[in-house]
């Protein structure tokens, strides 16, 4: 980068980034009718990994629609504090943990910029002007996650509510958003429901909902599941993404130390389930929340009013984060806004003791419109 200090607006500054990283690599990315990204790099071998990761994306523009711009840059990042007061970095909300918080983050003329703390990737974004920069190849999944906050950013303006679930739909037409509390293993019963014939993948983790009518728009991010081992185990689809010797490391272990182990996996449902079982839109049928524990006998399904059981809200309510940057003084969603959300939405609770089984069968027949 140079000793010299970067400048101090955001649009000036990605510029500079890129005048100095000239980035002649790149990719499009069709993810609606109204919105596609442009990932530039300085790095073919990057923009090669961002197009197998987004395979099923890969297109120009639709007609009319200008495409977000992203720049990833591979380099060191900026030494940002040249430029900026390091000490005048907020430090983001994060669960509390042994390794404590993941980023932080200040707001400059024409957007913001955040540091991640553990990585040392920097990003850069506000308005038209996105940048990435630091060792993108061995952090990709940040970068993955930075073209998905682009478009939350973009849903979220446009009205939507952030969900923090995952959702499948059937091409029969009905769609479940699938939520739970931290832990309680929404990709892993989301994936089981992918076993359901005809099935189709929206959203991992973050659904952005909209209100058209009488009916509930999902829409999702193109980010495939980050999943532990103890899901890759209990699903013949996802075995090729252990070793053998991982295999036997992981199958010796037992209860609490498997559900607890974190070694993170991008299970791509185009490698597990087939092409063309990514889709980014459809009209929700049902929300199923997950809010049961292991060992504490069989699982209690019903079906529930979540205006009179606010108390798992917390279980689909999510913050944008840092990531997301509001317009004017913006203002934080509420439980009422989620409550009329999914008004007039059928939501069920699977409550007791642990049962995969029980709900993958349960989330099959809903899609399949055999049940509720």
């Amino acid at each position: 980068m140079g000793d010299d200090a970067l400048p101090r607006e955001l649009p000036a500054l990605v510029a500079a980034l890129r005048a100095r990283h000239p980035c002649p690599h790149h990719l499009s990315l069709r993810l609606a009718a109204d919105y596609a990204a442009r990932i530039e790099s300085n790095d073919p071998a990057l923009i090669e990994q961002l197009a197998a990761y987004f395979c099923e994306f890969l297109g120009a523009p639709p007609a009319g629609v200008r495409p977000t711009v992203i720049t990833a840059i591979q380099a060191a990042p900026p030494a940002i504090e040249r430029s900026f007061d390091a000490a005048g970095f907020t430090t983001a909300a994060f669960k509390p943990g042994p390794r404590g918080p993941k980023e932080a983050y200040l707001d400059i003329p024409g957007g913001r910029l955040v540091r991640k703390l553990r990585t040392g990737m920097v990003f850069a974004f506000g308005g038209r002007d996105h940048a990435a920069i630091g060792d993108c190849l061995a952090n990709d999944n940040q970068v993955h996650n930075f073209v998905c906050n682009r478009l939350i950013q973009r849903r979220l303006d446009d009205g939507c509510l952030l969900g923090h679930a995952a959702s499948v739909s059937h091409e029969g037409g009905r769609t479940l958003v699938i939520a739970g509390f931290s832990g309680m293993g929404k990709s892993t019963l989301s994936l089981r429901a992918m076993d359901t014939p005809g099935s189709i993948f929206i959203s991992n983790d973050r659904v952005m909902l909209e209100r058209e009518g009488d009916a509930v728009i999902v829409h999702g991010v193109p980010k495939h599941p980050r999943i532990n081992p103890g899901t890759i185990l209990h699903n013949e689809r996802l075995s090729w993404l252990l070793t053998p010797a991982e295999r036997a490391e992981f199958a010796a272990l037992e209860g609490d130390a498997l559900w607890g182990l974190e070694r993170k996996y991008d299970g791509l449902i185009h490698r597990s389930f087939g092409t063309g079982k990514l889709r980014l839109r459809a009209r929700l049928s049902a929300l199923v929340l997950l809010n049961w524990r292991r060992d504490v006998g069989p699982a209690a399904l019903r079906e529930i009013d979540l205006n009179a059981r606010r108390e798992l809200l917390p279980a689909i309510m999510k913050d944008p984060g840092a990531f997301y940057l509001a317009a004017g003084a913006g203002s934080r969603a509420t439980e009422d806004d989620y409550v009329a959300a999914f008004a007039g939405v059928p939501v069920f609770e699977f409550a007791g003791g642990v049962d995969f089984e029980r709900a993958a069968a349960f989330c099959g027949e809903l899609l399949q419109g055999s049940r509720g």
